[in-house]
């Protein structure tokens, strides 16, 4: 176990305490985990937002980094976000059927839950399965072009050298 890579996240909490980036991030927490809901009324539920300070890495014996500027942020999350997600699990379900024969992941119907800059979720059920995206996306157009490249798609394809 020594020897197996590990990450270690150095963050500043903080608690939501406005109403409306209360209900923000209720909804998609709750679009992750739906068994939960109001969990954040009924028992004193609360969110909070992490902000990396520092990571460290340890790959292995004598492979001990600190890492700066790692995490990106989530340009989709709010409305926009809430869209795209509604468009595809709305409009496009043998899309989503297609991403998980792709990947290799059982099942025939699958619930989209998010989407970041690096891929998006999938609830298959009660399991959550993160798909990347073929080449990182930082616009709802790209998300888009990555969507419908990866539904045309015969197999994953092989994703582009990301820095990190």
């Amino acid at each position: 176990i020594q020897a197996a890579g590990r990450l270690t996240l150095l963050a500043e909490a903080r608690q939501l305490n406005e109403e409306g980036t209360i209900e923000a991030a209720a909804a998609r927490y709750y679009r992750y985990f739906p068994q939960a809901r109001d969990f954040h009324r009924i028992h004193d539920f609360d969110f909070w937002v992490l902000e990396p300070v520092r990571w460290r890495f340890i790959g292995g014996f004598g492979a001990i980094h600190w890492l700066d500027n790692v995490a990106l942020a989530n340009p989709f999350t709010g409305t926009a976000e809430a869209g795209m997600l509604a468009h595809m699990n709305s409009d496009h379900a043998p899309a989503l059927a297609h991403y998980l024969t792709l990947a290799g992941i059982p099942g025939e119907a699958a619930e989209m839950v998010g989407i970041d800059t690096e891929g998006f979720h999938l609830r298959v059920g009660q399991r959550l399965h993160w798909l990347p995206f073929p080449t990182s996306c930082n616009s709802p157009l790209e998300v888009r072009q990555a969507l419908v490249q990866l539904a045309r798609a015969a197999q994953w394809p092989v994703l582009d050298e990301r820095s990190g």
